[in-house]
């Protein structure tokens, strides 16, 4: 900071994944902003190791995953280009800083941007890739790294249905009395229950599990369940949502088989697992073309297994002969 570098300051964003929840597994701690934290005995920083030759790196995707490749290759001293289908990077990180208390994934975004024109990356926007235009930019390596997409869950009835991302986006299209019906335990979901309290809304929730948030840490629920109590969040387990009319939920109580019919709801967040399409990456493996995936287009998962696999893709040996994939 004396030197005024502060975009290259890595700040901590508090997010609990790499670090608590790992500890809460007995497993060795990482960082979702610093893969190589806990593997310092292993690797150097990028911007530390001697140049070796410039290759040339196609990165498609500009979330945490291409993110971290494109900033990783470029330390490494390589030429990287990276394609972006929309107009921003960010990726699906840019959803979760539409909440203000997940606000610091915009920091870490912004750290990764600042690295990216410092490191000399060119950055393409409003690009869609293709199979015939990646292989005629002619990379030594192409990390895909083109993320998930959100799968919305079908349910029976005319009333309003959302995805997490459509509902944290148009938070005023819920109404007043939101139903949220989650499949997958994950950070994203607890995050969002507090913060539709927080704009006013009664907020119930229905999972399929015997416990709520079960993909995230104890040090995060702990905190969270005084929250969401203090704000009269409802939390229902063993349920599953069966139909939505606008105003009535039908809810199937899976210990029982019973189903119950509860009025007064306005909206309906259904939450289920991201898929990815594997389409691109098959096309370019069967074209001979060196590939690496990173990220949720690998599987769709956290961004802290995205932020690794994107920094270990750009660490990977290259292929020694022309043609090998990896």
């Amino acid at each position: 900071s004396v030197e005024g570098r502060l975009d290259e300051i890595r700040r901590c964003i508090g997010c609990n994944q790499g670090c608590a929840g790992m500890l809460e597994r007995n497993r060795p701690i990482r960082c979702l902003i610093n893969p190589i934290a806990g593997l310092d005995a292993q690797f150097d920083e990028p911007e530390a190791l001697p140049r070796g030759a410039r290759k040339k790196v196609l990165v498609v995707g500009g979330g945490p995953a291409g993110l971290e490749a494109a900033r990783v290759a470029a330390a490494l001293g390589h030429d990287v280009t990276q394609w972006e289908r929309s107009d921003q990077l960010g990726g699906q990180l840019r959803t979760a800083w539409l909440m203000p208390k997940r606000a610091n994934f915009e920091t870490f975004v912004a750290f990764q941007i600042a690295a990216l024109a410092r490191l000399g990356v060119t950055t393409i926007f409003n690009k869609e890739a293709s199979a015939a235009e990646i292989a005629a930019f002619g990379a030594d390596r192409i990390i895909l790294a083109t993320g998930s997409t959100t799968t919305p869950m079908p349910v029976p009835g005319s009333g309003p249905v959302f995805t997490l991302p459509d509902a944290l986006r148009a938070p005023d299209r819920l109404g007043a009395a939101v139903a949220v019906f989650d499949r997958t335990g994950e950070w994203g979901t607890l995050a969002a229950l507090e913060h539709f309290a927080d704009l006013g809304k009664a907020v119930t929730l229905f999972v399929p599990a015997a416990s709520y948030a079960w993909r995230t840490t104890i040090y995060s629920t702990l905190a969270n369940s005084r929250r969401l109590r203090e704000r009269k969040v409802r939390i229902a387990t063993l349920r599953a949502v069966r139909a939505f009319d606008g105003g009535t939920l039908e809810v199937e109580d899976l210990s029982t088989g019973e189903v119950a019919r509860l009025s007064g709801f306005s909206a309906l967040v259904a939450v289920d697992h991201n898929s990815a399409d594997q389409a691109l990456y098959l096309a370019l493996r069967r074209a001979g073309l060196p590939v690496m995936q990173a990220g949720d287009n690998n599987a769709p998962r956290t961004a802290l297994e995205a932020t690794y696999q994107g920094h270990m893709a750009a660490r990977a040996p290259f292929p020694v002969a022309s043609g090998l994939t990896t």
